[in-house]
């Protein structure tokens, strides 16, 4: 449904979407899902040069659970990946120098609570754990380490962890039978990643060193609204202002000055997502769904890399729901159309202007308990 769920009920998931449509569980509820993804990528260099990004299948597990707890109250929780991206590049790719491989990995979880007032409005809210890794790979020039010009490269590799605390914030009014609005707020996850880095030299051994960078993932505030034209038959909008301006920056700092520090500029720009979705429900057992979403790209193009490649993005899904007795499953196919990005000129150390292209093929399925 295009992922236009701030203004809906949606059971246990609702920690993340809206924690205080939680409140409206009739009964308990617990659900395991899992995301497929796969990026294609390439890049084209303006002498006509191309490589393409390997092709992984990354599979992006999450699961909630919740309970009422009194006629006005529920309980839950939520573990799942808010943030998250992963490419790897030929070694031999022509912006070797800037990234081989890139990964960052969220893993959000915690409590969830929900309460509804007379009015039948309702606020919650969740408190979450952020656990994040990463890992950065890049081929070095052989005269950055003493090597002959042209000479083979050295592998740089750099891992490092982090966990800090976030919270979203939720309120839910249901204006009449058929029309509610939901707004939430999810707070800024600021990270400082903290690891090992590695300069593994072709001759054999390797230059090693602690490393920091601060990494800091946004604030953004949702506003939705959702409408039943029909009993069986909801459609929902939904609006995200994502505060992507305060990635302005990263810097890698070498702990023991064994190797140099790196400084990547950033200095991304505020969002505004826009989400809309349908769902009908055929029968009492089976639900068709779809949605489309378009989520401006936040890089500028002097800035944009083969490590965070991200262009405009327009992603049409649809997916199919069947419920039998106590248990109710969903599946739904997403691909994420990324507008072509032309680079005339970059602010990197190693320039990395071309053309940009690439899309993403999602799958997500999952299986829902009522007890």
């Amino acid at each position: 449904m295009g992922g236009a769920f701030v203004a809906m009920d949606d059971g246990a998931f609702a920690g993340y979407h809206n924690p205080s449509s939680m409140v409206y569980l009739a009964e308990g509820t617990a659900e395991v899902a899992s995301a497929f993804a796969s990026v294609d990528a390439t890049y084209t260099t303006p002498g006509g040069a191309s490589a393409e990004a390997k092709n992984h299948v990354v599979a992006i597990p999450s699961a909630a659970g919740g309970v009422p707890i009194s006629d006005r109250s529920a309980a839950g929780f939520i573990i799942h990946s808010p943030f998250g991206l992963q490419l790897d590049w030929p070694e031999g790719s022509p912006y070797r120098y800037t990234s081989t491989f890139s990964r960052l990995q969220m893993l959000s979880g915690g409590p969830v609570y929900a309460h509804r007032f007379d009015s039948g409005g309702a606020v919650g809210a969740s408190l979450l754990w952020n656990s994040g890794s990463v890992d950065l790979k890049r081929a070095v020039p052989s005269a950055v380490f003493g090597g002959p010009p042209g000479g083979p490269d050295a592998a740089f590799d750099a891992t490092g962890t982090d966990g800090a605390l976030s919270a979203n914030l939720g309120a839910l009014w249901p204006v009449n039978d058929t029309f509610s609005i939901g707004v939430t707020y999810r707070s800024p996850v600021n990270l400082d990643l903290e690891g090992d880095a590695e300069l593994r030299l072709p001759a054999g051994g390797s230059i090693e060193d602690d490393w920091s960078m601060g990494f800091d993932l946004p604030q953004n505030v949702a506003l939705g609204a959702s409408w039943k034209p029909a009993p069986d038959w909801v459609l929902n909008a939904q609006m995200d202002w994502i505060d992507w301006s305060v990635v302005d920056e990263h810097r890698l700092t070498f702990e023991q000055d064994k190797l140099e520090d790196m400084h990547i500029p950033r200095g991304w720009n505020d969002t505004l997502q826009y989400r809309i979705g349908a769902e009908w429900n055929l029968t009492k057992t089976w639900a068709l769904r779809m949605g489309y979403s378009y989520s401006p790209s936040p890089v500028p193009a002097e800035t944009l890399d083969p490590t965070i490649l991200d262009s405009d993005r327009h992603v049409l899904a649809a997916g199919v729901g069947y419920r039998v007795n106590d248990w109710q499953f969903n599946a739904t196919y997403e691909h994420t159309f990324t507008e072509s990005r032309t680079v005339d000129s970059s602010f990197h150390r190693q320039p990395t202007v071309g053309l940009y292209e690439g899309g993403i093929n999602t799958l997500i399925i999952s299986a829902r308990y009522a007890f």
